[in-house]
């Protein structure tokens, strides 16, 4: 462990930061002893002595801590030369009393992460990144300090998280961001002024929510299993083997794709029939009877519900969103913040794939599309596509199609079949009437009606259930009104 050549440098930070990169390949560290103008005493981070200030003995200690104090007599000297105005490094002891460490990490000095690495933290943990994943991209970096824990990363978080609050609690410091950035969000407060409750969203989001306003999907199950609340764990119970439930699983799949209220009451009377030996299960059945109306096919598909009748998108979407914040006991603030990042994130990859899809279309798409082709998104003009070649194949050979119950213009908002064969035979071409307007790739708020809504209550605060509170209770027990003409709004 030799001591530092004697050398010369235009600052003190300069012959301090030469001190430690030519003692941490050799196992250990300096650290400065006092100082006064114009002369510095450089020492071992091993030497002096421990120094009980408070006369506590370890059992007594809240915090149970360990020191390197070991007296080593490593001595540098830096001294301002009055002649040259440089600093001028100097060995007054190079004997150490201990063995080198085994590796830099040991000695907190050797573990600093640099200026360029903290904001590289800053930038990452912004972006939803776990401090795992910081460590792997920091220490690939050549010119950064690749003998650092993760604990240093921990603690560069915790600076930064201090430095936005400035003094503030993480409450307020995220009103006063909201306000600052004009997001749009409403709070509830009681009587002691603090905060119930808190809605916030991104103005992207608003204006995406304009633009498809059509459906919207909520995923209103929250950790059923943390709270003991499983969805079909008595369903489970009640079989033996997993052919049993996967039988029961399917022969409700078909229950539930009963494309008439004749064809329900059958499957109904056959699933009864089937599993009347188990009680659990045939009570199950019962409790789900009188929320029909919202999964069984038959009601279902009444309503234009664009394809989106089951809460899939909004779990996939939640288990996005818990991705990028990382951990459920964050504060609102991280929250907030990391939600913003998604947010964003999510929106310009929406918007991506609408250009992607206004340049690029199927290459089979013929005159017949001339009008709605770079027009309307690839999912839609898929359907299209598939009901265009059954209509094709109906006029040019024997091929009868079936009874038309509407269901693509219904539900989906497209032409069917059916409505193909009426253009081809009458040589039309498809429009963008034709098309409901979901589909259509335009991202203007306005382009789709707003619906009248009660806005008589200041700051909007109305609370659900109360009166002028719309809420969606699903679709309509009657038959559905023809909302489209001929095969489009």
């Amino acid at each position: 462990m030799d001591p530092p050549p004697d050398a010369s440098f235009p600052t003190l930070e300069e012959l301090k930061n030469y001190a430690q990169a030519w003692a941490k390949p050799r196992g250990y560290a300096i650290s400065t002893e006092r100082s006064k103008p114009g002369k510095v005493w450089l020492k071992c981070t091993r030497g002096g002595e421990y120094r009980n200030r408070h006369n506590l003995d370890r059992t007594s200690r809240q915090r149970k801590s360990n020191h390197k104090a070991q007296g080593c007599p490593f001595k540098l000297v830096g001294k301002l030369s009055g002649i040259t105005g440089d600093w001028e490094l100097s060995t007054k002891n190079g004997e150490h009393n201990h063995e080198p460490v085994i590796d830099p990490t040991a000695l907190p000095q050797h573990r600093k992460l640099t200026a360029t690495q903290i904001k590289d933290v800053e930038r990452m943990t912004k972006a939803g990144a776990l401090p795992r994943t910081i460590a792997v991209a920091l220490r690939e970096d050549p010119e950064g300090n690749p003998d650092f824990l993760r604990r240093n990363i921990y603690n560069a978080k915790r600076d930064l998280r201090v430095k936005n609050l400035a003094g503030r609690t993480p409450i307020v410091a995220l009103l006063d961001k909201l306000e600052e950035e004009g997001l749009p969000f409403r709070k509830r407060v009681d009587n002691e002024n603090r905060i119930t409750s808190l809605i916030f969203t991104h103005p992207q989001s608003v204006s995406f929510t304009k633009r498809f306003r059509n459906v919207f999907v909520m995923d209103c199950t929250y950790k059923t299993n943390k709270f003991e609340m499983p969805l079909c764990m008595q369903m489970l119970s009640a079989f033996r083997t997993k052919e049993e439930w996967d039988g029961f699983f399917n022969t409700m799949q078909e229950l539930m794709k009963s494309l008439t209220e004749e064809k329900f009451e059958e499957n109904l009377a056959d699933l009864m029939r089937d599993y009347e030996r188990y009680e659990t299960v045939t009570s199950y059945v019962e409790t789900l009877l009188p929320y029909k109306t919202y999964f069984v096919s038959a009601w279902v598909d009444r309503v234009t519900h664009l394809g989106s009748s089951v809460s899939s998108r909004a779990e996939g979407a939640h288990k996005c969103l818990k991705g990028h914040i990382g951990v459920s006991t964050g504060n609102l603030l991280t929250v907030v913040d990391h939600s913003r990042a998604f947010m964003e994130e999510q929106h310009k990859e929406i918007i991506g794939k609408i250009a992607n899809e206004k340049v690029n279309v199927p290459p089979t798409l013929g005159a017949f599309f001339a009008d709605i082709k770079y027009k309307v998104s690839g999912f839609a003009l898929g359907l299209i596509e598939e009901q265009y070649i059954l209509a094709r194949r109906s006029l040019a050979t024997n091929f009868t199609l079936s009874t038309c119950r509407d269901y693509l213009k219904r539900v989906f908002g497209l032409p069917c079949a059916h409505a193909i064969t009426e253009a081809l035979a009458d040589d039309r071409v498809l429009t963008m009437h034709d098309i409901h307007k979901h589909w259509h790739l335009v991202l203007d708020e306005n382009y789709i009606e707003a619906p009248t809504l009660d806005t008589t209550q200041a700051g909007g605060n109305l609370p659900m259930g109360a009166p002028g509170h719309q809420r969606f209770y699903g679709p309509p027990p009657g038959p559905p009104s023809n909302y489209f003409g001929p095969y489009g709004p």
